[in-house]
């Protein structure tokens, strides 16, 4: 009986831990017409070392992982091809002029107010995925000296 109930117990535990991430902060950049791209910016943490790796969004055609880089004196964004590691110790905040999420394709203008669905795809060092769902408000764009930024050149 003893082992009976050892052994139900033992098959009920994961064999590793999955990493439990929180999003929060999430929202996106107001686009005007013709624009087929908008950036969406959040907070991420970790319980165990995870990298997002890519979403999807009805939104938009294609949900990528991006970063901005200064190449010379040029600030230019690029896809993260291998995804954005996170940490439990540091996390990652997605921000204007940095590390973001792109929205490709979009399938219409995002206006504020808008609330734009979003799924985020993660996977941990034993390669186990996990999807969290999330939603970004679409919120005015802040005066860059209240953000903290410059003018970005947005170059691929």
């Amino acid at each position: 009986m003893k082992k009976t109930v050892l052994a139900a117990c033992c098959a009920l535990l994961p064999l590793s831990a999955l990493a439990e991430v929180q999003v929060s902060e999430v929202w996106a950049r107001p686009t005007v017409a013709g624009q087929g791209a908008a950036g969406v910016f959040m907070q991420l943490q970790t319980t165990e070392a995870a990298t997002l790796v890519g979403g999807e969004s009805p939104a938009a055609q294609s949900v990528e992982v991006h970063e901005m880089v200064m190449q010379g004196d040029v600030m230019k964004m690029r896809r993260l091809e291998n995804g954005l590691p996170i940490t439990p110790e540091k996390g990652a905040e997605l921000v204007p002029g940095g590390l973001h999420i792109m929205l490709i394709g979009l399938q219409k203008p995002l206006q504020v107010g808008d609330k734009v669905p979003l799924k985020l795809f993660f996977e941990d060092a034993q390669g186990q995925k996990q999807t969290v769902e999330t939603t970004a408000e679409v919120r005015p764009m802040m005066p860059a000296a209240e953000q903290g930024e410059t003018h970005l050149l947005h170059a691929h």
